[in-house]
């Protein structure tokens, strides 16, 4: 028995990051591929790339915290051995993820997106996307009208009027957080997509002109898998995703680069038949731990067996837990969700700390973790545990109402539900959440 010091814990703390990795760094000691995560997804979208003469455009569908930016960084990591120029960037950092997001806005998200993952250019000054859209708005002779100022557009810059002041539109900002901006400029827009297209697909077709090609670049468009509502605009929300993806999906597609986007879980819902992509929605699944009901636990195994190496990559499991079994009914109690895996580790290690337990841990402790953490999955509407209960007996296929499609991708955004593939796609309740069902 011992008690580790604080230091130590800090040191096991920090390696339990729910970041993403970036298993192309040879540094990156903590990534283990995980066969029934998102491996297989990103390897189809390789060998499409690959394979394809023209640019190609693909989807990838994934919940927060199941590893999809982790695989996409690895696939950036084999494009790039490839000899393919990858640039990836998310986009949330350019829109509202939880405003509807349309088709002028997203565009103009692309074209800063891009510019920022290029880097600066060679020269001096890079002015980025800003003076092509002043030029666009003067030659529609278009000018904004957003309450509280004025927005003058002129060949020489977009000038923003307010009492006492004049200033320059920071554009991303604008996009990011002033929906009053958004709605302007999309209004006066929504007739020039055409144009607003052809400006974005030139200007991002010339910074990427400006360096040695390789193979082909190829743009990661990560983050959209967020656009969620808040309560009341979750339909709006919705509903703007399948016009972009749908209604606009000419608009979304390049002859100068292969385009991946992160998708929210719902279009494999609503539009499975209406994506003119040069794929499905590829799905990033959660391993599942627990055997079907037509299964064995050999179904099983191999996956545990990744899942415990993926622990103790970052700490010391022999030093942590009294046995296996231990360390596996902390693996099974997160349904296999990495990060609800090692939201569990982090709470038994910060448990530790302010117990000041001594290791290895007491069964009693474990359990104690894993209460604190399940006490976020017992929060839930009445239609959300009807849902839930549903889907408990069923064999895990699922077929959304379409009434449900937006409670049902809520579930998934927040674990409560957790989405598998092997062999077909099926579902099955977080176990934590039938701790919640189980005492209602």
């Amino acid at each position: 028995m011992s008690r580790p010091s604080r230091e130590v814990l800090r040191t096991w703390y920090a390696a339990l990051t729910l970041d993403a990795l970036d298993p192309s760094d040879p540094a990156e000691t903590r990534y283990v591929p995980l066969l029934e995560a998102g491996r297989a997804a990103v390897d189809e979208m390789m060998a499409t790339i690959e394979l394809a003469f023209d640019p190609t455009t693909q989807l990838l569908s994934g919940p927060n915290g199941s590893g999809k930016t982790t695989e996409l960084n690895r696939l950036r990591g084999d494009l790039n051995r490839a000899g393919f120029r990858v640039l990836m960037f998310d986009v949330t950092d350019y829109v509202n993820k939880s405003s509807p997001v349309y088709v002028t806005e997203f565009l103009i998200a692309l074209a800063l997106g891009a510019h920022d993952a290029l880097g600066p250019t060679t020269e001096q000054d890079s002015p980025g996307f800003m003076p092509r859209l002043r030029r666009l708005l003067s030659r529609l002779k278009i000018s904004l009208d957003v309450p509280g100022f004025t927005a003058a557009v002129s060949a020489d810059g977009i000038e923003v009027e307010a009492p006492g002041a004049s200033l320059e539109v920071d554009l991303q900002r604008e996009l990011k957080t002033s929906q009053p901006f958004v709605a302007e400029l999309r209004s006066k827009l929504r007739h020039n997509v055409g144009e607003l297209y052809a400006e974005v697909a030139a200007f991002i077709s010339e910074r990427l002109a400006t360096e040695d090609p390789g193979q082909g670049w190829v743009m990661i468009v990560d983050g959209l898998e967020k656009l969620r509502g808040v309560t009341g605009n979750d339909a709006a929300v919705q509903q703007a995703a399948e016009e972009l993806f749908v209604g606009h999906s000419t608009e979304l597609k390049f002859r100068s680069h292969h385009t991946i986007y992160t998708v929210p879980t719902y279009l494999r819902f609503t539009a499975p038949g209406a994506l003119p992509y040069n794929s499905r929605v590829l799905q990033v699944p959660v391993p599942h731990v627990v055997p079907r009901k037509d299964e064995g636990p050999e179904s099983v195994a191999e996956t545990l067996d990744e899942l415990r190496e993926a622990v103790s990559r970052r700490i010391p499991v022999a030093e942590v837990f009294s046995s296996t079994a231990q360390l596996d009914h902390v693996v099974l109690a997160s349904g296999g969700h990495l990060r609800d895996l090692f939201t569990l580790l982090l709470q038994l290690v910060n448990l530790t700390l302010r117990r000041s337990l001594e290791l290895p841990l007491a069964d009693e402790h474990v359990e104690e973790a894993i209460g604190y953490v399940a006490h976020d999955f017992a929060q839930m509407t009445a239609e959300s545990q009807a849902f839930l209960l549903k889907v408990a007996a069923s064999d895990g296929i699922v077929v959304p109402g379409a009434s449900e499609v937006q409670m049902m991708a809520r579930l998934l955004t927040s674990h409560m539900l957790l989405g598998h593939t092997n062999g077909q796609d099926w579902y099955e309740v977080h176990p934590l959440t039938l701790r919640a069902l189980d005492h209602r």
